[in-house]
């Protein structure tokens, strides 16, 4: 089973989004744990927030917030 979260095999899918529109294709995103974005297309979870940085400026382009702020790892994104 994969996904880490109170039923296993939750799991959130940001796979259909473009992390990059200046490049050709679907760019998946990485997830960079709870550290600050350095590059484009980087998801990051802290304090209950999930975090995705489409443009590369270092900031969150959308934030996702999941209640009561569960441990949650790469395994529970589909990129």
């Amino acid at each position: 089973m994969r996904g880490n979260g109170v039923l296993a095999g939750d799991q959130i899918d940001l796979s259909t989004i473009d992390t990059n529109s200046t490049t050709e294709g679907n760019q998946a995103f990485t997830f960079i744990g709870s550290r600050a974005f350095f590059a484009i297309g980087q998801i990051r979870y802290s304090g209950g927030i999930l975090q995705g940085s489409t443009d590369g400026d270092l900031s969150a382009e959308f934030e996702i917030r999941l209640t009561r702020a569960p441990q949650l790892v790469e395994s529970d994104i589909i990129l």
